[in-house]
């Protein structure tokens, strides 16, 4: 499930993000890393996701949640106002740069959220959903792969 723009960051405080997909799994993929872990290792790289509060393409770094999206046990390195400001700064370089392609693989999750509309050119590979949001219209050149849920 995505909210927004998904990342992960390594111990060594880079950050990988695939620009067409919200994937933690295409990132892991894209960039080969390994979280198959043995006795006693320590995995080597957190996963992250930055949600929109006000709009899919804001580049005001208050305009975004930072979210830890990674249910195992964090590592000792881990420092999450380190992690916080690298992901937020590299994020916002990523939607400025155009970078990003708005491009959800999966569902795309926004209810509960204060956006009051989507960008142009947005293609949603699986389920939108828009309930309890401010968005009264749709861009004409939207592309859903699921369902689009209002309510």
């Amino acid at each position: 499930m995505c909210i927004g723009l998904s990342g992960i960051i390594s111990s060594k405080y880079r950050i990988f993000i695939h620009p067409s997909s919200d994937s933690h799994t295409d990132i892991k993929e894209k960039f080969n890393l390994n979280d198959n872990l043995f006795y006693g290792a320590t995995r080597d790289f957190v996963k992250l996701e930055l949600h929109p509060l006000l709009s899919l393409e804001s580049t005001n770094e208050k305009d975004w949640e930072f979210i830890i999206d990674d249910d195992s046990i964090l590592p000792k390195w881990f420092m999450k106002d380190e992690a916080k400001k690298t992901f937020l700064r590299e994020g916002m370089e990523v939607i400025k740069e155009g970078r990003y392609s708005g491009h959800w693989g999966g569902s795309l999750y926004l209810r509960n959220t204060n956006i009051t509309s989507l960008p142009e050119n947005l293609s949603v590979g699986g389920d939108l959903y828009l309930s309890n949001t401010n968005i009264t219209s749709l861009p004409e050149n939207l592309s859903v792969g699921g369902e689009i849920y209002r309510d």
